[in-house]
């Protein structure tokens, strides 16, 4: 799965890009983002309420590549710097950047 795609089926908001990180990262649900084990170890489902498609994360590898994508597509700045994810979240919610 193109994880960018899922990405912009689902056009999170700034509250959500920041849960669904944090869900990815921590291996646990957070707000409206539902993650689920699977038979296979070391996978995880990630579940969106408006998303079409379910995310399946087949270990480590997918996890960061998938956490990598949302910095990318997200904290990405002007200058090509890429800002940690508490870092965004923190000026996003002020209006510092969009």
């Amino acid at each position: 799965m193109d994880f960018e795609k899922w990405l912009d089926t689902i056009t999170p908001d700034t509250d959500e890009i920041y849960q669904l990180y944090h869900a990815v990262a921590g291996n646990e649900s957070v707000g409206e983002i539902n993650l689920r084990a699977t038979d296979e170890p070391a996978q995880i489902s990630v579940l969106h309420p408006r998303a079409s498609e379910i995310i399946l994360l087949r270990g480590e590898a997918d996890r960061q590549k998938f956490l990598g994508t949302i910095l990318r597509k997200y904290t990405i700045q002007a200058d090509g710097s890429i800002l940690d994810i508490e870092t965004w979240y923190r000026l996003a919610k002020k209006g510092d950047i969009s």
